[in-house]
């Protein structure tokens, strides 16, 4: 099969909005293997326009004396553009925006309702930021994301009467909606998230903003380096989005990833490395996450009929036992032949995984066996982990 058919495959079994966080780690996945498989970076696979990005860093909605000093720790660490939240509070919301300019007073502001005003009240802190002397650079869900007719209320207002260009974020969660708001001229800004369109949505959405010359914006949720990342070599490889926001992982206070790009400020610089680049950092995984990311493999692996019954873990074992365990399993899918996929005496467990194969296409597979693919579920699935947990208990 190729890429695109296992994409093409990956939509139409994890469909629409609600599964497309799932279906982007499927598709960011794969790709990433296409893109070690012939020994790129991400950021070439998806045009090479550039291999560093700069992302503006957010704000929550605090209190102004906590925002103020957010700010002020920002501007040190160079980050020239500042992303706040707001929509909760209007008063409030005016108040952190005067603490952040007393110490941040050069910054580029981003403000983020998060669907939390009626367009009356947007416009009134476009109002009211006029008065103070302040301008966004954009203004990002003012209203609720079904609210058509509000957005595109204040779209108009804010650009003909400030100059501030209006973001559809959660509007925007299919291409039938990235039509309605292009077609509509119901926003300037199309707010792009691999987590809330899939990556073969988002870029669908890309080419036809592009073709319709609508501004881009690339943002994410609360993600680690590993999905963050992903977007980021996209974001760079494209060039074509004139704001970033992808922030989170310096706002993590743990982040079990490691590599993928270098951080520095706000300058995000991607090397050569092959594909993403990122890996887990397990060391920096607490103990009972291990357990259970090594207790759930046990379980898919058993679904498949590789493992039996009484070789999985139990989840009050020791790391010890558990390791033991892992060891046992991995030390006896070494009798399997390799994965140029020769005849192997693999009994039951292999006659389960022939099974499998056939109930999911047989070939369509490429392994040249049962054994074959066997040998590389536990080799894929137990060389990270029988590293990553210590020996001592």
């Amino acid at each position: 099969m190729t890429l695109g058919a296992v994409l093409a495959e990956v939509g139409r079994v994890l469909p629409g909005h609600d599964l497309a966080s799932v279906r982007a780690g499927f598709e960011m996945a794969l790709i990433d293997a296409a893109a070690n498989s012939i020994r790129i970076p991400l950021w070439r696979l998806f045009g090479g326009a550039s291999n560093s990005i700069t992302t503006d860093i957010t704000i929550p909605i605090v209190s102004p004396s906590e925002a103020a000093e957010l700010a002020a720790k920002y501007c040190r660490q160079g980050f020239s553009t500042l992303k706040l939240k707001v929509g909760k509070d209007l008063n409030s919301d005016i108040e952190v925006l005067r603490a952040i300019r007393s110490v941040h007073p050069d910054c580029s502001f981003i403000l983020d309702a998060n669907e939390g005003y009626k367009s009356h009240q947007a416009i009134e802190v476009l109002d009211k930021l006029h008065v103070m002397g302040v301008t966004p650079i954009l203004f990002e869900q003012p209203v609720h994301r079904d609210d058509w007719e509000g957005l595109h209320v204040v779209s108009h207002i804010a650009k003909d009467k400030y100059g501030v260009s209006v973001a559809a974020d959660e509007s925007c969660r299919s291409i039938t909606d990235a039509h309605k708001i292009i077609q509509g001229n119901l926003a300037h800004v199309i707010n792009i998230k691999l987590a809330k369109l899939g990556v073969i949505g988002a870029l669908e959405i890309i080419n036809i903003a592009r073709e319709a010359g609508v501004t881009l914006m690339i943002g994410g949720m609360v993600e680690t380096r590993l999905a963050m990342g992903f977007s980021g070599h996209l974001a760079a490889g494209l060039g074509c989005f004139s704001f970033i926001d992808l922030d989170t992982p310096l706002l993590l206070s743990e982040d079990p990833v490691i590599g993928g790009y270098e951080a520095s400020g706000a300058i995000y610089k991607f090397n050569n490395s092959r594909g993403h680049g990122g890996f887990l950092h397990w060391d920096s995984i607490s103990w009972p996450a291990k357990k259970l990311y090594v207790f759930s493999k046990f379980r898919r692996l058993l679904r498949r009929g590789v493992c039996n019954e009484d070789e999985q873990p139990s989840l009050k074992e020791s790391k010890g036992m558990m390791k033991q365990r892992l060891l046992d399993l991995f030390a006896s899918s070494q009798s399997v032949e390799d994965e140029g996929g020769s005849n192997s005496s693999s009994g039951d467990n292999g006659r389960a995984v022939e099974a499998l194969m056939a109930r999911r296409g047989g070939g369509a597979w490429r392994f040249r066996s049962a054994a074959g693919l066997r040998c590389r579920l536990l080799r894929r699935a137990w060389r990270p982990v029988l590293v990553a947990i210590p020996e001592s208990d």
